[in-house]
Protein backbone atom coordinates (compact mmCIF):
# COMPACT_ATOMS: atom_id res chain seq x y z
CA UNK A 1 0.00 0.00 0.00
CA UNK A 2 1.11 3.56 -0.89
CA UNK A 3 1.84 6.16 1.74
CA UNK A 4 -0.42 8.49 -0.14
CA UNK A 5 -3.62 5.90 0.36
CA UNK A 6 -2.49 5.25 3.88
CA UNK A 7 -2.40 9.02 4.22
CA UNK A 8 -6.31 9.19 2.43
CA UNK A 9 -7.19 6.65 5.01
CA UNK A 10 -5.88 8.46 7.87
CA UNK A 11 -7.44 11.63 6.79
CA UNK A 12 -10.92 9.53 6.44
CA UNK A 13 -10.80 8.28 9.62
CA UNK A 14 -9.69 11.03 11.38
CA UNK A 15 -13.26 13.41 9.79
CA UNK A 16 -15.48 10.26 11.01
CA UNK A 17 -13.83 10.73 14.30
CA UNK A 18 -14.27 14.43 14.57
CA UNK A 19 -18.24 13.75 13.35
CA UNK A 20 -18.52 11.33 15.83
CA UNK A 21 -17.05 13.66 18.21
CA UNK A 22 -19.55 16.62 17.25
CA UNK A 23 -22.65 13.56 17.11
CA UNK A 24 -22.36 12.68 20.77
CA UNK A 25 -21.01 16.06 22.14
CA UNK A 26 -24.27 17.94 20.73
CA UNK A 27 -26.32 15.87 23.30
CA UNK A 28 -25.01 17.62 26.60
CA UNK A 29 -25.21 20.30 28.09
CA UNK A 30 -22.73 23.62 26.78
CA UNK A 31 -20.57 23.18 29.50
CA UNK A 32 -19.75 19.38 29.30
CA UNK A 33 -18.79 19.44 25.33
CA UNK A 34 -15.72 18.70 24.49
CA UNK A 35 -16.33 21.07 21.57
CA UNK A 36 -17.15 23.88 23.18
CA UNK A 37 -14.60 23.68 25.78
CA UNK A 38 -12.20 23.51 22.96
CA UNK A 39 -13.41 26.63 21.06
CA UNK A 40 -13.06 28.02 24.74
CA UNK A 41 -9.59 27.46 25.28
CA UNK A 42 -8.87 28.76 21.62
CA UNK A 43 -10.62 32.31 22.22
CA UNK A 44 -8.46 32.70 25.51
CA UNK A 45 -5.27 32.19 23.51
CA UNK A 46 -6.11 34.58 20.75
CA UNK A 47 -7.72 37.07 23.88
CA UNK A 48 -3.65 36.51 25.60
CA UNK A 49 -2.13 36.32 22.25
CA UNK A 50 -2.97 37.78 19.74
CA UNK A 51 -5.26 40.53 20.58
CA UNK A 52 -2.53 42.58 22.49
CA UNK A 53 -0.32 41.88 19.39
CA UNK A 54 -3.57 43.85 16.70
CA UNK A 55 -4.94 46.25 19.63
CA UNK A 56 -3.49 49.26 17.52
CA UNK A 57 -4.69 48.37 14.27
CA UNK A 58 -8.13 46.25 15.08
CA UNK A 59 -10.80 48.20 16.72
CA UNK A 60 -13.89 46.59 17.90
CA UNK A 61 -17.29 48.00 16.69
CA UNK A 62 -19.39 46.37 19.07
CA UNK A 63 -20.05 46.02 23.03
CA UNK A 64 -18.62 43.56 24.14
CA UNK A 65 -16.06 42.40 21.71
CA UNK A 66 -16.82 39.83 19.10
CA UNK A 67 -14.60 37.17 21.14
CA UNK A 68 -16.71 37.96 24.48
CA UNK A 69 -19.49 37.64 22.31
CA UNK A 70 -18.24 34.61 20.69
CA UNK A 71 -17.75 33.21 24.62
CA UNK A 72 -20.97 33.66 25.91
CA UNK A 73 -22.70 32.31 23.04
CA UNK A 74 -21.04 28.98 23.25
CA UNK A 75 -21.72 29.12 27.38
CA UNK A 76 -25.30 29.46 26.57
CA UNK A 77 -25.89 27.69 23.57
CA UNK A 78 -23.12 25.04 23.02
CA UNK A 79 -20.94 24.96 19.90
CA UNK A 80 -23.05 24.39 16.88
CA UNK A 81 -25.54 27.29 17.57
CA UNK A 82 -22.54 29.45 19.41
CA UNK A 83 -19.95 28.93 16.44
CA UNK A 84 -23.51 29.95 14.15
CA UNK A 85 -24.20 33.18 16.54
CA UNK A 86 -20.65 34.37 16.55
CA UNK A 87 -19.94 33.71 12.53
CA UNK A 88 -23.29 35.88 11.90
CA UNK A 89 -21.75 38.19 14.61
CA UNK A 90 -18.50 38.63 12.92
CA UNK A 91 -20.25 39.11 9.49
CA UNK A 92 -21.74 41.59 10.42
CA UNK A 93 -19.47 43.92 11.49
CA UNK A 94 -18.73 46.15 8.87
CA UNK A 95 -17.60 50.36 8.33
CA UNK A 96 -20.94 51.56 8.37
CA UNK A 97 -21.19 49.86 12.10
CA UNK A 98 -20.54 52.76 14.86
CA UNK A 99 -17.79 51.94 17.33
CA UNK A 100 -19.53 50.71 20.73
CA UNK A 101 -22.59 49.76 19.52
CA UNK A 102 -23.98 47.46 22.29
CA UNK A 103 -25.01 44.04 21.20
CA UNK A 104 -25.38 41.50 23.55
CA UNK A 105 -25.65 37.67 23.46
CA UNK A 106 -29.29 36.78 23.61
CA UNK A 107 -30.41 34.35 26.26
CA UNK A 108 -32.31 31.33 25.27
Amino acid sequence: MHACHKLKILFFLFVIFIFFIFALDNHKQPSKQLTTRSALLLIDLYQHEVRPITEGFVQCRFEPSCSEYSKECLKIYGFPDGFIFSAYRIIRCQNNVPRHTFDPPTRK
